[in-house]
């Protein structure tokens, strides 16, 4: 028997429902059983999770920017289509998974990819956001280390909106102004 295809695309050869292995060359088929199947490569989507404590930030809707592990550099852009009702537990911790769907085609990606999501929990304009690791907390208020003149200041800064990785913050600061991280500083 040959089986051809209809298009062009991935080819993913389905499992014997039997032994759980992909199907080979001798396996008996059953008719009306798929032997494989061609995803539709032009809309893709991330099934990913939110854990427990974030649930409360994110909405259907919500603006999503994927990153593929094997290129954290390419950013793919997408919308947080559902999130599940129920929370499940995964590896010891308490979860909702979520689907994304993923806005813009290219062939970089393929089914079964692992990525990370960063969900857009807030949008605003002309505002400044920092890695969080730049932040230092004392006594309830925020400081970041800022290279002026050659100089390293500690400037005190308000906090807004953050995620897992950036924080808003406005105060005595000009954008691509140089950052140093707290850690490097009580080092030297």
């Amino acid at each position: 028997m040959i089986v051809s295809s209809p298009l062009d695309g991935v080819f993913v050869v389905e499992q014997n429902w039997r032994t759980g292995q992909t199907i080979k060359v001798g396996d008996e088929v059953y008719l009306g059983a798929p032997v494989a199947r061609i995803p539709d490569i032009r809309t893709m989507k991330v099934k990913g999770f939110v854990m427990e404590n974030d649930i409360s930030k994110i909405k259907p809707g919500l603006n999503v920017i994927i990153r593929l592990d094997a290129l954290p550099s390419v950013p793919f852009h997408g919308k947080l289509n559902s999130i599940s009702k129920v929370c499940i537990e995964r590896d010891d911790k308490n979860v909702f998974l979520t689907e994304v769907m993923i806005s813009e085609s290219d062939l970089k990606l393929k089914p079964g990819m692992t990525v990370s999501c960063e969900y857009i929990t807030y949008e605003g304009e002309n505002e400044m956001y920092v890695p969080n690791t730049c932040l230092l907390e004392e006594n309830k208020h925020f400081y970041l280390f800022v290279r002026k003149r050659g100089k390293i200041r500690k400037t005190e800064v308000k906090t807004g909106p953050s995620n897992n990785l950036s924080t808003i913050v406005s105060g005595d600061l000009k954008p691509g102004q140089a950052l140093e991280l707290p850690e490097n500083i009580f080092t030297r």
